[in-house]
């Protein structure tokens, strides 16, 4: 009798079983700081042995975690000597040179507190809720961080690379979009460090002003960013305002909906008339496009009590506030800018 089993299908549930041995060799070579010991320059090869020696690592080891990575493209093996690798255009963005080093970013996937938040999904799917880490932790995320400041930097740290990422990403966009070019102030609101806006500066009008509004903490340890100011204040209290244009990047997707409507209405409050809000958050596709944001929901759905949301997801939102959304801007990452104008 024939096998009904069609082994090509079947095989690439081994292909995704091997994404885990990826995740875990990627999360080990940014930890150990791997493509800081190779030449910088993606031309120039070096042994597994002499790059052991410059990371303080076992050479026989090394030699089979290179071979992993040689899978996704991270480094290359040279196939007349197999010895010999060089990092190839991604491998290099792990350099602790590199200007948006995704170091961190892999190692905060890798860290054990998320691993232990993720192993909450099918409790969480068989009693329902949204409270994966205050289950493994005994408080929500936000909380929790701002007690254990190591694993708050390693946050802190994957989050820039997001920022450098995507104000790169925008600083590419932008003399095509032209979205910042005809404001007289612009706020960012819980804009960090001002990254943001450091990238947008060079869109803006002469004279248009900048600031961002962070929580006190924030602002007072802020390293200051000539033309960019800085307004201590919790967004769930008010927004700054009188300002034509207001950002919100990647903070309704943190938030439950009744938080978000909350902000929405505060930052509507404070927008001048005719004004613009421009969200830059995941957009969710319909069914059959694929999209990061499909699977990144279910990490939210762990960690955070917000979620990943459809452009209908927006709309309802912003239908409780005197927001409209105008149009969808989408950029060369996966997020999109989502610009909606006050009523």
């Amino acid at each position: 009798m024939a096998s009904t089993i069609n082994i090509p299908v079947v095989l690439k549930l081994r292909e995704m079983w091997n994404r885990f041995d990826i995740n875990h060799a990627l999360v080990a070579f940014a930890e150990l700081k791997i493509a800081d010991s190779f030449p910088s320059d993606i031309r120039y090869k070096s042994s597994y042995q002499e790059i052991a020696s410059r990371a303080k690592v076992d050479a026989p080891n090394l030699y089979r975690l290179l071979r992993a990575l040689t899978e996704i493209d991270v480094v290359s093996q040279d196939t007349r000597n197999p010895d010999e690798f060089a990092l190839t255009e991604l491998g290099v963005v792990f350099r602790s040179e590199h200007p948006i080093c995704c170091r961190d970013h892999f190692r905060l996937a890798g860290a054990k507190e998320m691993t232990t938040t993720m192993q909450t999904l099918p409790r969480l799917l068989r009693e329902g809720g949204q409270d994966g880490w205050s289950r493994a932790f005994g408080e929500p995320f936000f909380s929790w961080v701002e007690k254990h400041e190591e694993y708050g930097l390693l946050f802190d740290g994957a989050m820039t690379f997001l920022g450098k990422l995507h104000g790169e990403a925008l600083y590419q966009d932008a003399h095509k979009l032209n979205l910042f070019d005809k404001y007289d102030h612009i706020v960012d609101i819980a804009g960090g460090q001002g990254m943001l806006l450091d990238y947008i500066k060079r869109f803006t009008k002469k004279g248009c002003r900048l600031t961002v509004q962070e929580r006190k903490q924030v602002c007072d340890t802020s390293t200051p960013l000539p033309g960019i100011d800085f307004y201590a204040m919790d967004i769930f209290e008010k927004a700054l305002p009188g300002a034509d244009c207001y950002i919100m990047k990647h903070i309704l997707d943190a938030f439950d909906d009744g938080s978000c409507i909350k902000m929405l209405q505060n930052v509507s409050t404070a927008c001048r008339p005719g004004g613009t809000v421009i969200i830059i958050d995941n957009v969710i596709p319909g069914p059959g496009v694929k999209q990061f944001a499909k699977a990144f929901d279910l990490t939210i759905m762990c960690a955070e009590r917000g979620r990943e949301r459809t452009r209908e997801d927006f709309e309802n939102l912003l239908s409780k506030t005197s927001l409209q959304l105008v149009e969808i801007h989408p950029t060369s990452t996966e997020v999109s800018l989502l610009r909606c104008r006050k009523k």
